[in-house]
């Protein structure tokens, strides 16, 4: 996408604050040429406690091997959520579906 944007990448690969750099040049020079950016996904805890009990009996079970990846994967504490265009503009996004429990 840099040279796509005639934008050479600069510092050490692999490189968590020479990749930030870059990407905020390459999000400069997006929004100079006007192209929209948002977000598109948001981390969220899981909360399916019955989902968890499928998982343990299905990683128990001799199905296991082929899919030891999507258990581990499913178990995770957090999981992707995907954003559309109307809850970034209208900003629901920013509630936290996890925080409500910490109020109580």
């Amino acid at each position: 996408m840099l040279a796509h944007y005639n934008l050479t990448f600069e510092g050490q690969k692999h490189c968590g604050l020479d990749d930030s750099i870059n990407i905020a040049r390459l999000c400069i020079k997006l929004m100079q040429d006007k192209i929209e950016l948002r977000i598109n996904q948001r981390m969220t805890q899981r909360q399916d406690k019955n989902e968890d009990r499928r998982l343990e009996e299905l990683a128990k079970s001799d199905k296991a091997d082929a899919s030891d990846y999507h258990i581990w994967h499913r178990k995770l504490p957090l999981k992707l959520r995907q954003v559309t265009r109307d809850e970034f503009l209208s900003e629901e996004y920013l509630d936290c579906d996890s925080c409500d429990e910490l109020d109580e």
